[in-house]
């Protein structure tokens, strides 16, 4: 067991020395008579389940592409893998990743759905956003 002497207000975020069972409640929230929230820590928020050797491998080698972009859906982002074809993001990956690999739980199936889904997010900050196109020597040669 731990000693901490200081924690974060759950309310209000400020730091406290004031312990309220498992929560920490600062002076100015217990005279307003709040209830004690408990923070999330960051480490609940992560998503920590190791995944297996051969997962990772096809999360890792897998092609992301940018594909248009409307008004009502955004990007769309396309995903190949070896193992589980080809897919959208904005599919339900729950079903698709469980049918592929069949011995992993619920949290490394979400955090599996998480790394498409990040890499998706880096592919789309990547990817050249639609407007006038650069001047090269093909399109500028009169």
């Amino acid at each position: 067991m731990a000693l901490h002497i200081l924690g974060r207000c759950g309310n209000c975020n400020t730091l406290t020395s004031r312990s309220m069972g498992d929560a920490w409640q600062c002076k100015p929230c217990q005279d307003k008579k709040l209830a004690p929230v408990e923070p999330v820590s960051k480490t609940k928020k992560k998503l920590t389940a190791k995944l297996p050797p051969h997962v990772q491998d096809v999360v890792d080698g897998a092609t992301i592409n940018v594909k248009s972009y409307d008004e009502e859906n955004g990007y769309r982002v396309l995903v190949n893998t070896s193992l589980m074809g080809h897919f959208y993001i904005a599919d339900d990956l729950t079903g698709r990743v469980e049918k592929a690999f069949p011995g992993l739980n619920e949290s490394q199936v979400q955090r599996v759905i998480a790394m498409f889904v990040a890499r998706g997010k880096a592919a789309i900050a990547r990817a050249r956003l639609p407007g006038k196109p650069k001047r090269n020597f093909v399109t500028d040669w009169d």
